[in-house]
């Protein structure tokens, strides 16, 4: 929408250098057009809207007004303008679509927590091993059996880093 020429529907006489002199009257020019767009409205601006929950379509996820007609008053045609919080208008279909945003921002919350939950799983998994080297192997020789059950446990960590990875994207 950045690159969209969006017109101003209603402009007022106030020029003057900011005072808090003129704050009433600021207010009471904006009061005065708020109260004239309940019933009127700019018929060149087709864009502008009369959001009301009158206006029911069969999309449920479906929101919108009443356009503005060409007498500048505003009609009882409904036009659809946005949808429920997750989805977003897509004006050319004329559909409510997820917001794609929202949805990669779900995969990286799960991504996360598989990927906090493997690694919790792999350091216990080798704080057990490295426990159970040093207490069941007391008359061996503990190196050779610590460095043959840490190489496993540091591939099997290294694999589900990996796997976390591709499928959810680095946390």
């Amino acid at each position: 929408m950045e690159f969209q020429i969006h017109e101003i529907d209603e402009r007022f006489q106030f020029y003057q250098k900011y005072s808090d002199d003129y704050y009433n009257d600021f207010l009471e020019e904006a009061h005065y057009i708020f109260e004239k767009y309940k019933s009127e409205c700019n018929p060149k601006n087709k864009k502008l809207l009369f959001i009301t929950d009158e206006c029911v379509f069969d999309d449920s996820l479906m929101h919108g007004g009443y356009e503005c007609g060409n007498d500048g008053k505003w009609s009882k045609t409904c036009v659809p303008s946005y949808c429920d919080n997750g989805y977003v208008y897509d004006s050319k279909t004329n559909k409510c679509i997820e917001e794609i945003c929202l949805v990669n921002e779900k995969n990286y919350k799960k991504g996360n927590f598989i990927f906090i939950a493997s690694m919790a799983f792999f350091g216990l998994f080798l704080i057990s091993l490295i426990v159970c080297v040093i207490t069941c192997c007391k008359k061996l020789d503990k190196s050779k059996y610590l460095f043959f059950i840490m190489i496993p446990s540091i591939l099997l960590g290294i694999i589900l880093l990996i796997v976390a990875t591709l499928k959810f994207g680095f946390p």
